[in-house]
């Protein structure tokens, strides 16, 4: 099997390029230990872990809608962590591991785009085709690079060394959150419009991703079952009833809010489900499985994404507001699939390990 990912998919190939740089950060590296070496395991068998039982088969949900998942030429085999996109035809997809690559597509074809050696992009997202975000690392410091229609360019923020950036998500251009790791633990940037700057909220270890409703409804997950929420003024630490590392975060309200990633004590999937008062459980579970990203078009159309924790076995998990069914994908498929973002319940990108990127429509 191919080396697996910490649920910090954020930050595999980012980590990689800040030991090389600097030694590598305490923080960082011990926050980036899991992964496996076993290159024989076998997931051809029954008892692989994969989600085939009754309640998560692997019957199609595709076909009341006609749509189907099919993969796309990417022209990379890096390991791909972001997907963001104005339009079917505007798409953005970012990737480090082994090395860094930023791909654009146009709605026949994915190109790569420059972004300068020194960097490496592990989330994207924006406002428009003019006005895109991405964030990850430049030597051994958090980075984000803005792209104006034309070109990528950085934009200045003074971050710590030892530092990433791992999640970005905004309201405005004037509006803008991410989220990674410091010196000092977790750490939250935001742009103005004018300038960033940067805060270290009261909770330990990792960000993985940030999201909102509003300025003053913004939500960031990481390690340890860590989610916090922003009022506008405070971020605060809620209780979510899991320890498990939290890959990805997002909603279809303020009260309907969805958090995936992996109980590595009991190695399990975490999927939990605000109401607007608590988390609990989203009553779906795989055992050897870790979820990486989440999307929905509305609270009864949601995507999860992930892969086999022990296995290169990959994972497409669809809620229709009633239940949970696994998706069918493309045969040879392999490997954790680490980002969802679309524009339609049936116009929807997936990226991960190995450049893969499908596509549902």
């Amino acid at each position: 099997m191919r080396t697996m990912l910490l649920p910090i998919f954020l930050a595999f190939g980012l980590s990689l390029l800040a030991a090389a740089a600097c030694g590598g950060g305490a923080g960082t590296a011990a926050a980036l230990e899991r992964s496996s070496d076993d290159d024989d395991n076998d997931t051809s068998g029954d008892d692989d872990g994969s989600p085939d039982d009754d309640d998560n088969d692997n019957d199609n949900d595709d076909d009341d809608s006609g749509a189907a998942w099919s993969e796309m030429t990417s022209g990379t085999d890096v390991l791909l962590s972001g997907v963001w996109g104005s339009s079917p035809s505007d798409v953005f997809v970012v990737g480090k591991s082994p090395t860094s690559i930023t791909l654009h597509y146009d709605g026949v074809s994915w190109s790569p785009m420059p972004i300068g050696a020194n960097y490496g992009l592990a989330n994207v997202w924006g406002l428009s085709p003019s006005d895109v975000y991405g964030v990850g690392l430049s030597g051994s410091a958090g980075a984000v690079l803005h792209y104006d229609g034309t070109a990528w360019a950085p934009m200045p923020i003074d971050l710590p060394s030892d530092s990433f950036l791992s999640g970005v998500w905004g309201l405005s251009s004037s509006d803008v959150f991410a989220a990674g790791e410091g010196e000092d633990g977790p750490l939250i940037a935001h742009y103005d419009g004018a300038s960033w700057s940067w805060t270290n909220p009261p909770t330990a270890g990792v960000l993985s991703r940030v999201w909102g409703v509003s300025h003053t409804d913004v939500f960031a997950v990481g390690q340890g079952g860590t989610t916090l929420r922003y009022d506008g003024a405070t971020w605060s630490a809620m209780t979510t009833g899991t320890e498990g590392f939290l890959s990805d975060v997002w909603g279809a309200s303020g009260s309907d809010v969805f958090a995936v990633g992996l109980d590595e004590t009991n190695n399990v999937t975490v999927l939990l489900h605000y109401d607007g008062n608590a988390w609990s459980s989203a009553n779906y579970s795989v055992p050897d499985f870790g979820l990486e990203g989440v999307w929905g078009s509305s609270s009864s159309d949601i995507f999860v994404v992930g892969g086999g924790n022990q296995s290169d076995a990959s994972l497409v998990v669809h809620f229709d507001g009633a239940s949970w069914s696994t998706m069918q994908l493309p045969s040879g498929i392999t490997g954790t699939l680490m980002a969802v973002y679309g524009f339609s319940p049936t116009d929807v990108f997936v990226v991960g390990d190995e450049g893969t990127i499908l596509h549902y429509n």
